[in-house]
Order: structure tokens, then sequence, then C-alpha cells
């Protein structure tokens, strides 16, 4: 995105929702409370800012996610012949009319930021000029990256010939078997690793070799804010960069085009906003919660700082990163993976797991919210006192 159309989506947040843009864990834009009579002129607007596809098929094409880091890091292979291939196939109608509606591509080039998420298929391109394509989660095979685009539009036909209608990928498998798929798309045996993946830290300034400026990158408070806050998004990319803003499914964004003796004053500008420009220890993340979601039972992101702070920075782990999850109901839309503690706003009360994802927290007794509070603080303080084992239950500490 440019500063512009960020502009552009801040007005459309006030004028025709409740003045609240959310960014989800896929790095797509909420905008929050629309209604129907303020429906058609939204979508005007964002046809006017180029944020929307002219009609409602193309609306619907299959999402296709990219490495953010195309173009920015030397260990990333270039992707965008590649994206665009695939976007090319993913808007042929009679490729894509029998898919799940909830259908996902991902088109990687070594990064772990994705790594927590699930993809219907997913492309893991290299340097070396390999690519391995891996479906529902299972490694199918491996090939050359110009013959990645017709191994897709071969899984495509395969799946509106003999597949259900709208059947999801992990059926596929079911029905068809990985070994057999591999075959039929002309996959080789993928010898893992094909590529060491690589780490790259989004946050901050980091150069961009031979450009003579780089990207800075911070991640926005439970991936929501409010118009003012994308104004300043706007003002910051271009007053620091060169406008554009790329969208990071860390809940965080990318500024292109820093310079790096203006690395500085974009980190205290950034942190004056409350965007984090740093790796933190304890990670929060939290849904909508209510009054913002319907389905919520109770609030959420309040909730979470106020757990957070009930854990000193002295009994965090110095070499990992934990998880704070707080859910508004049993769906877990915010985190779907094991965190290190998880409170879920449940059926009937409160509830609380260590290391346990959503559906497992859900299955623990609920309890009032100050025993809630007692043993996250009693379970890292002790942990600091004493070393525990990982605890692989859901009904947090004994009492």
């Amino acid at each position: 995105m440019n500063a512009q159309q960020i502009r552009g989506l801040s007005g459309a947040a006030r004028r025709f929702g409740n003045g609240i843009v959310e960014l989800t864990r896929r790095a797509n834009l909420q905008l929050r409370g629309a209604s129907e009579p303020t429906l058609p002129d939204l979508q005007a607007e964002l046809l006017r800012l180029a944020l929307a596809s002219p009609t409602a098929a193309a609306e619907r094409r299959p999402a296709l996610s990219v490495c953010p880091f195309d173009g920015l890091d030397r260990r990333c292979p270039p992707l965008e012949p590649l994206a665009e291939a695939l976007e090319a196939l993913l808007a042929e109608p009679e490729l894509t009319r029998n898919l799940s509606d909830k259908f996902a591509l991902l088109l990687n080039g070594g990064s772990p930021l994705f790594d927590d998420l699930q993809f219907d298929v997913r492309i893991d391109a290299t340097r070396g000029g390999w690519a391995r394509l891996s479906v529902a989660g299972t490694a199918l095979g491996a090939c050359r990256s110009e013959d990645v685009a017709a191994a897709v539009r071969a899984l495509l036909v395969w799946l509106g010939a003999t597949v259900p209608a709208h059947a999801r990928m992990s059926q596929l498998l079911d029905a068809r078997g990985s070994t057999a798929l591999a075959g039929a798309l002309q996959l080789e045996p993928a010898r893992a690793p094909l590529e060491a993946p690589w780490a790259a830290e989004h946050l901050g300034f980091h150069l961009v070799p031979d450009t003579g400026g780089g990207y800075f990158g911070f991640e926005l408070p439970f991936g929501s804010l409010e118009a003012s806050d994308w104004d300043a998004v706007a003002e910051l990319a271009e007053r620091y960069g060169n406008g554009a803003v790329r969208l990071l499914p860390a809940r965080a964004l990318l500024l292109l085009g820093v310079r790096e003796r203006s690395a500085a004053a974009l980190a205290q500008h950034a942190r004056s906003r409350r965007f984090g420009v740093e790796r933190s220890a304890l990670r929060l993340v939290a849904c909508s919660g209510a009054p913002a979601c319907g389905s919520a039972r109770g609030e959420t992101r309040r909730l979470a700082l106020e757990l957070a702070a009930l854990i000193p920075a002295a009994h965090l782990p110095h070499d990992e990163q934990l998880t704070l999850h707080v859910s508004g109901c049993e769906k877990g839309c915010a985190w779907s993976d094991r965190a290190a503690i998880t409170v879920l706003h449940g059926e009937g009360g409160v509830r609380l797991g260590f290391d346990t994802s959503v559906a497992e927290t859900a299955r623990s007794a609920p309890l009032d919210p100050g025993a809630v509070r007692q043993r996250i603080a009693a379970r890292f303080t002790r942990q600091r006192q004493q070393p525990l084992p990982a605890l692989q239950h859901t009904g947090g500490l004994p009492a």
C-alpha cells in the first residue's frame, strides 16, 4: 500500500465504520463497524482507492500471500515473476470455481513469518532455483522454480475434476494420498531441507544493500488501530520513507525507503504511538472481544495488558518469546496454536491454561478473575525461584 491509500482507508473508516481498522494474522485489513446503509459508499471508496476489485467474482479469488521480504533481503529469492504467474492462474474461473471459499496459497522465500499459519498450498522457493510444494501442511515434493506454475495449474485442474466442490485440501489428501498426488504433479522427492530457513528480524531499521536506504518495521498493538493512528502511519511513511508500506502476517508493517539517518527519529515517533519497534519477551495476542464482536463473552485487550503487568520482565526467559493469548470465545480467531498463557472467556466463566490452545483450555474448569491473576503471577514467580518443567494441562497451577 501507499500513504495515500492508507489516508483514504482511515477516512473511510471514519465515515462508513466505527473508525477502527485491524490488521489480521494473514496481513489482511478489516474495516470494522460497517453497516448495510454505509456499505455502497464504502465499496465505492475502496474501489477509488484501488483497495478492492471491480467485480464480486474478482473479490472471491483465492488468496495469495507472498513473502514481504521479496526485494528487501538477499536471502529471499526473487518472487515477483512467480507471484504474477500464480495470480494469473487464480484469476481463471474454470480453475478456481470448485475451491473452498477459504482457499489460501502461500509463496514464501524462506522466512519463518508464516510458520504459525495454515495454507491449503504452500510454495517454498529457494535461491538455488528449486521450490517445495506442500498441501494442507504435507510436503509433496519439489520442482524447478520455472515449473511451479505448471504444477499448481495441474493441481487446480485435478481438484476441479476429481474433488467435491468446495472441499478442503485435507480432504484431497485423504482421497488421493500424498504419494499419488506428487506423481500426478510430476514432483521430485523433496530433499529436506532444500535450503536452510533464515530468520529476518522485521522490527526496527534494516539496511537494504545497494539501495542507499532500508526498511523499518513495527508491530501494531493487537493489530488494531484507530483512524488517527493510520493517519500517523501514512505520515511516517512519507516523512521518513518513500511512502510505501508492506503488511506483515505478524500484525506488523514495514515502511520502505527509510534512510539510516532517519531511523532514530522514526523509532521515537513510532513509540509515541505505542507501536512496537523492539522484540518483547512476552507477545500479547487478543481478539476484538466484547463489545466489538458479537460472539465474544468478555473484554480481551485491556485484560491482556492487565495480565501482562503481573509478570515482571525479569521473570521472563531471555532466549525465547512467550505468547499470552486472551480469547473472547472458543473460536480462537486471534491465535490458533498453543500459547504459554491462554485465557478464555468461555461458557460459564473464564478459563486458564498454560502451554495450551484455546480448544484445550476450554475443557478446563472456570475460575473467578482473581484466581486467574493469582495463578499467572504465581507461575512465573515460582519459575524464577525454582525452574519447573513445562506443564501440559489446562487447569493452571494447583491451588
